[in-house]
């Protein structure tokens, strides 16, 4: 059988602000850099493997572009090189939502995958409350786990360091943010520092620390540069597309509201913010679900973090049971860490990974791996 490379073109940045301001020129420079000079630059380092295994190429274009939403925009894209009956089997691996996609498009072309590598997948098909609150617990819990590993290097934050986050977050609530800000937007940064960590464990969790210990005393810029970070990766136009579009079966507004007063006693740091989330696609047209695989022919390889605040950490679970259905076996690689991606922050959980890529079998049992 054929094994085939292709490479995917997926990063991308969305910097916000006014180019005439005295940094448009740094954040232009930076979005070519990244959105433009970037996949040439990936291109050319693989550009001789991709000869030598003919190949191919995928160019993931922004939905400020293309507005459709994020899971079929991707599988139109996908389906475009695959159509030729010359072209080999291929390895998917998908995170996040990213996942998601992977999954439906195996299902639809079953005989075009060799490798299925599904890591932090969210849980499929279910609806835009039962999502929202998995990662409001993803948060908590990575928060808890957070605090856990400040007090062990003895960060910034004191003794308490869940109770130093929580009284910024209280403070912002009452309008009484670090210079001002909301606590949507103190809750956001502090989720995208979890989910994306920078560095390894100690030294994003002391990053983060002294970034909240300095905005708790005045200092903001540390902060301000999370801020901006967050709202880079996770706020743009094209993502905010991407999210309604694929919501399912949103709540009403009163029953957002009944979710503000249960959440925010249920999840204190991030429940309410997260019930309040769900208000921004009300007014959209509610997404279908994709449909679940029914002929899987190939085993698949699932990956998931303990601490999850970007997806949780149930969709591991409920997308075995997708794969049971669909008549292929699993295993599992979990990460007992924080952050968003096994395959990315883990290196013990690269090796099964490259593993399965390499020989096309799962491994014989789950493996656990350290944070």
């Amino acid at each position: 059988t054929l094994f085939r490379s292709i490479l995917v073109n997926n990063a991308g940045i969305f910097l916000r602000g006014n180019l005439v301001a005295p940094d448009g020129h740094e954040r232009w420079e930076r979005t070519m850099e990244v959105n433009v000079q970037g996949p040439f630059n990936v291109t050319m380092a693989f550009i001789e493997q991709l000869k030598h295994t003919k190949g191919c190429i995928v160019n993931v274009a922004s939905t400020n572009s293309f507005v459709a939403p994020a899971g079929r925009a991707l599988l139109q894209l996908m389906a475009v090189p695959f159509r030729e009956e010359s072209f080999g089997m291929m390895a998917l691996i998908g995170v996040g939502n990213g996942a998601q996609v992977a999954l439906a498009y195996a299902g639809s072309h079953p005989d075009k995958v060799a490798r299925l590598v599904l890591d932090s997948p969210v849980p499929p098909g279910v609806n835009a409350e039962t999502l929202a609150e998995e990662q409001v617990k993803g948060q908590q819990m990575a928060l808890d786990a957070f605090a856990a590993q400040c007090i062990a290097v003895n960060c910034a934050l004191g003794p308490d360091p869940k109770g130093a986050v929580d009284g910024l977050l209280a403070a912002a609530r009452g309008g009484r943010g670090p210079g001002g800000m909301s606590v949507a937007v103190l809750a956001n940064a502090i989720v995208t520092a979890l989910g994306f960590p920078s560095g390894d464990r100690i030294g994003s969790t002391v990053s983060l620390a002294n970034a909240l210990a300095a905005a708790r005393g005045g200092d903001t810029n540390q902060l301000n540069s999370l801020v901006t970070r967050a709202e880079s990766m996770r706020d743009s136009d094209g993502q905010f597309v991407n999210t309604c579009s694929d919501s399912l079966n949103r709540p009403t507004p009163d029953r957002v509201r009944e979710l503000v007063v249960a959440w925010g006693k249920l999840y204190p740091q991030f429940g309410t913010v997260a019930a309040l989330n769900l208000v921004k696609c009300l007014n959209w047209p509610s997404g279908t679900a994709p449909q679940d695989p029914k002929n899987l022919k190939v085993g698949v390889l699932l990956m998931g973090v303990q601490n999850d605040p970007i997806a949780g950490n149930e969709g591991v679970a409920a997308t075995a049971a997708t794969v049971i259905n669909a008549g292929a076996a699993s295993k599992r690689v979990i990460w007992q860490g924080i952050g968003h991606g096994a395959s990315i922050y883990s290196t013990c959980a690269l090796a099964p990974l490259i593993a399965y890529v390499d020989s096309g079998k799962t491994p014989e049992t789950d493996t656990y791996c350290p944070a």
